[in-house]
């Protein structure tokens, strides 16, 4: 009698050997634990029209954008050194991020040129399409570095580093 080797999902292939192992489980347990995520990000000619995960929609037009941070989060689970990108538009009164994440559903064909296969890429792209829409947007040193230099985010080394990067943008 044979032993099932089907303990959980296949491991994906990242490229050049590397295999990962996280599961669907995984990255949803990590995006269920973030705040402000958006469930959509559809980009147009006057700027972002968001979605939250809650169903809310944001129309953001470009000059409504005043930051860009991009971060690499823990590798712990159930972050898995997953990427977020936050876009800080003024909403509601207040400055406050729509999150990006894997499972932020992103219309990136409308970048136009040429498409990548890569998550963290396309994001890259996102990012320097809301520079050029929105030359006054504000980039930190390691975003700024991820956005031109094409080097990874910074890492949030732990979940309590984490907490203190959410803690500047208040309640959710």
């Amino acid at each position: 009698m044979t032993e099932s080797l089907n303990t959980g999902p296949a491991p994906t292939v990242l490229g050049r050997g590397a295999v990962s192992m996280k599961s669907q489980a995984s990255v949803d347990a990590a995006a269920a634990a973030l705040r402000f995520l958006a469930r959509k990000c559809e980009i147009g000619e006057a700027g972002l029209r968001v979605t939250t995960r809650e169903g809310r929609a944001h129309e953001v037009p470009w000059s409504g954008i005043g930051r860009i941070v991009a971060r690499q989060l823990p590798p712990d689970p159930p972050w898995e050194a997953g990427l977020l990108l936050d876009i800080v538009a003024h909403l509601d009164g207040r400055w406050q991020p729509l999150r990006l994440f894997t499972t932020t559903l992103v219309n990136f064909a409308a970048l136009g040129g040429e498409a990548s296969t890569s998550r963290m890429d396309n994001l890259r792209r996102l990012a320097r399409h809301v520079r050029e829409r929105q030359p006054t947007v504000a980039l930190d040193d390691d975003t700024l570095a991820f956005v031109e230099a094409a080097k990874p985010p910074a890492r949030l080394v732990s979940t309590t580093q984490l907490a203190e990067y959410d803690s500047v943008y208040g309640p959710a």
